[in-house]
């Protein structure tokens, strides 16, 4: 599908493309959403693979590109080269939960070989105040999703939020700048995790966020394994650099990072528990 444009009047409520169960072998190109749509591009069914959004705009919309709880099984996703704008919920968001939403599974049953590349993304803060939404990237549960290369600008709540098991997590340069505090619940920072294994967090450039740049927010009772925090710029940020709060690690390495001009401490350890191969 190449040059549509889908716009949709009626508040809150439109879906702009809804893929069924078992689609294989999509791709959007070149086409441009706009209007009231609550979701620009929606997956919601199983069985969903190889799908391509590249080089379309989405202004104005609620969510831009929404995969939601039905889509568990959706493998090979690429979202590339889109440029988002007034977007009053989250551009991106990845809802595949692992251990939310009354689910139990295991990490490797939720959705995997995502790719977010090349993106430009603006979620405003003057646009809405929900406390659930207002982050370019949102991540809730997956495995195996590489968000390298994006802009990432003027968003209400988050830069980018990883939460709920996701594993496999490759964060990698992308420049995100100027998070707001809407509202202000102390999170208000470039990437906000709660729970990841095997994160990668580098060579990312940050500035003027809200609260840190890179707020790792991990739960006290659940250990964290295979974290790596490297070659990232941080500066102007209001709250400090780095703050990392949880209980038990495993291989976890914070090095080579350029942090200065921020509000508080260039590194805030919050870490009482077990550090088990902890390095900086």
């Amino acid at each position: 599908m190449e040059e549509l444009t889908v716009r949709y009047d009626t508040p809150q409520v439109g879906i702009g493309i809804f893929w069924a169960a078992n689609t294989m072998h999509t791709r959007i190109s070149k086409c441009t959403f706009t209007g009231a749509t609550a979701q620009a591009v929606y997956l919601d069914r199983p069985g969903i693979q190889h799908v391509s959004v590249t080089d379309c705009r989405f202004d104005g919309v609620i969510y831009g590109i929404l995969t939601n709880l039905n889509a568990n099984d959706l493998t090979d996703l690429r979202i590339m080269n889109n440029h988002f704008v007034n977007i009053s919920g989250d551009a991106i968001e990845i809802n595949s939960p692992i251990q939310m939403m009354g689910v139990n599974r295991e990490p490797f049953d939720a959705a995997y070989n995502i790719s977010i590349h090349g993106n430009y993304i603006s979620c405003p803060p003057e646009l809405s105040s929900t406390v659930n939404a207002g982050f370019g990237i949102g991540i809730a549960g997956g495995t195996y999703i590489s968000i390298t290369g994006n802009i990432i600008a003027n968003c209400r709540q988050q830069g980018i939020h990883i939460e709920d098991n996701a594993s496999h997590i490759n964060i990698t340069g992308n420049t995100i700048h100027d998070i707001g505090s809407n509202p202000d619940l102390a999170t208000n920072s470039g990437i906000y995790v709660i729970h990841s294994d095997y994160l990668t967090i580098s060579s990312n450039t940050f500035r003027k966020c809200g609260d840190y740049g890179i707020h790792l927010d991990f739960s006290a009772n659940e250990q964290v394994n295979e974290v790596v925090v490297t070659s990232n710029l941080i500066t102007e940020c209001s709250s400090g650099g780095i703050r990392i709060t949880g209980d038990t690690f495993s291989d976890f390495h914070v090095a080579d990072n350029i942090v200065n001009r921020n509000g508080g401490s260039g590194l805030s350890d919050n870490t009482p528990g077990r550090l088990h191969g902890f390095r900086l």
